[in-house]
């Protein structure tokens, strides 16, 4: 029995994050499929794994499986934002599976991971972390150790039975997810509520000086030489100082008022670590949203009339922690928020 400890890493003396190396990345040298049990899952955390994971998968030009059970769901349902996150990743590969575990069903914290080779369990590891951004990214510390790979892969098989794909047509109905309109009342309360400060946080679209950027904000592209719709949102120093969002290059999830998915990164500032912009991974992504819903054509430069003719130039981002957001451009309204 091995025990693995992050404190290290936790505590600063490490710039790398030996416990997500050695437990996610390093047995992909000599398997070719992962098993995760976990009790709570972020999308924001399997999206991450995954862009990694293809990095060393070009390198070693081989495919790596991943199949996820999530346990806790019958206990507290599952957020919109989760279960679209789920849905939109494993809709675009064929490599992924992801599972709950049903209502009415037995709900188990554990977490193990299971590395196995053509279908033969070789290593296994079970401890504290929950396969999230938080346990393996975070400044909390876990503990992991070595099981018995077999033991571990009979209980992951023993959980398979009461699970259900998120991507199955009747998934609302074997499991609890909160309702698209629950969702927004929740967060709604959660914009309006004095006692959110930390969790809640309005940005404005604008530059300091309450104008529209000609090549910035949402009229990034707008350069010679640039895919016109490339966007991003504008994050002041102030709010890129208090980490709200994520340090540069770590993926994280936004659900917006209408149902769309985001995944996207932080990025800015070369010369130290606080980001200046939010960007979706496809840059054009957020151009063509916003640009959707202030009636802009494709491509075209958006104006400050553009927005006074919507009625809002900022949007409000909820935090809903570990890497996923609730972003909202709704509800047309006047405001005074000035960057700076």
């Amino acid at each position: 029995m091995r025990v693995l400890f992050n404190r290290d890493y936790v505590f600063g003396n490490s710039k790398k994050n030996e416990l997500f190396n050695e437990i996610l990345m390093g047995p992909i040298e000599c398997c070719n499929e992962l098993h995760v049990l976990s009790g709570y899952v972020s999308s924001s955390m399997v999206k991450r794994h995954l862009e990694l994971i293809d990095e060393l998968n070009i390198a070693l030009n081989r495919k790596i499986k991943l199949n996820i059970i999530i346990g806790m769901i019958p206990r507290g349902g599952l957020s919109i934002v989760e279960h679209e996150g789920f849905k939109s990743i494993v809709s675009s590969r064929n490599d992924v599976e992801i599972s709950y575990i049903m209502t009415g069903k037995h709900a188990t914290h554990a977490k193990i991971y299971t590395w196995l080779k053509d279908g033969i369990p070789q290593i296994s590891f079970t401890g504290s972390a929950n396969y999230s951004q938080n346990a393996f990214f975070g400044n909390q510390i876990e503990i992991m150790t070595t099981m018995d790979p077999y033991e571990a892969e009979k209980i992951f098989q023993s959980f398979s039975s009461d699970t259900a794909y998120c991507t199955i047509d009747e998934i609302e109905d074997m499991v609890s997810i909160v309702s698209e309109d629950e969702f927004r009342k929740r967060m709604s309360s959660m914009e309006n509520s004095t006692g959110n400060e930390k969790n809640v946080v309005v940005l404005s679209l604008l530059t300091v000086k309450g104008k529209m950027g000609d090549v910035s904000s949402l009229n990034w592209g707008q350069r010679l030489g640039r895919e016109p719709n490339q966007a991003y949102i504008p994050l002041p120093r102030s709010i890129g100082k208090k980490e709200f969002f994520p340090l540069k290059k770590i993926t994280f999830t936004i659900l917006t008022d209408d149902g769309i998915i985001f995944q996207c990164v932080t990025a800015g500032n070369k010369e130290n670590d606080i980001p200046k912009q939010i960007e979706s991974s496809n840059n054009s992504e957020l151009g063509l949203y916003f640009r959707n819903r202030l009636g802009v054509p494709p491509g075209k430069k958006v104006t400050l009339e553009d927005f006074e003719r919507y009625g809002r130039t900022d949007v409000t981002f909820v935090n809903l922690e570990d890497g996923t957001y609730y972003m909202d451009f709704s509800k047309p309204r006047k405001h005074d928020y000035v960057i700076g």
